[in-house]
């Protein structure tokens, strides 16, 4: 798997070393939206270089392609909408923190799910990621836990759970390493 995944990120063009090292600045935070900004501070960014890779482990499963290109937009006092495009197409999904910017929910309804009454079908529905706290680690937040929930006509259907492995979080490592 570990050979599968160098031969993924090569072909992705991901770097495989260090990117700038420029400190994110206060400035850089103050141009995003207001909940965005309270995000990128509790997650204590400003003041450190930019992290241009991280490895943590966790109990559970979790899949993404590099994206491009982000946008972010205001939402409301306590949510942000970020857009993310890739070849053309573009998904939107809105994160919501808490008073002190910490990320408690993320939603979009640009996911697509097979049809629990008929598996042959696939069906646009609601799907959230909450997280239900926060734990400093080494001067960064880790996510205590989170779900992945479809919101489905029939009910929610919880169908991933995530748990943080203690002492697996690294930071600015090469793809496998």
């Amino acid at each position: 798997m570990g050979a599968r995944f160098l031969r993924e990120v090569a072909r992705a063009g991901l770097p495989v070393g260090p990117g700038p090292d420029d400190v994110v600045t206060d400035g850089d935070v103050r141009r995003l939206p207001e909940p965005a900004q309270r995000y990128l501070r509790f997650m204590r960014v400003v003041g450190r270089p930019r992290d241009w890779s991280f490895r943590l482990e966790f109990t559970g499963r979790f899949r993404t392609k590099p994206v491009p290109e982000v946008t972010w937009h205001s939402a409301d006092a306590d949510a942000f909408d970020v857009a993310l495009t890739d070849r053309g197409r573009t998904v939107t999904g809105r994160v919501t923190v808490d008073e002190r910017g910490a990320p408690r929910d993320f939603t979009t309804t640009d996911r697509f799910c097979a049809d629990p009454d008929d598996p042959t079908r696939v069906t646009r529905a609601r799907w959230t990621t909450p997280v239900t706290g926060w734990q400093p680690l080494d001067g960064r937040q880790l996510p205590v836990d989170g779900r992945a929930i479809w919101h489905l006509p029939q009910g929610p259907f919880t169908y991933a759970e995530f748990h943080p492995v203690p002492g697996s979080l690294v930071f600015n490592r090469a793809p496998g390493q």
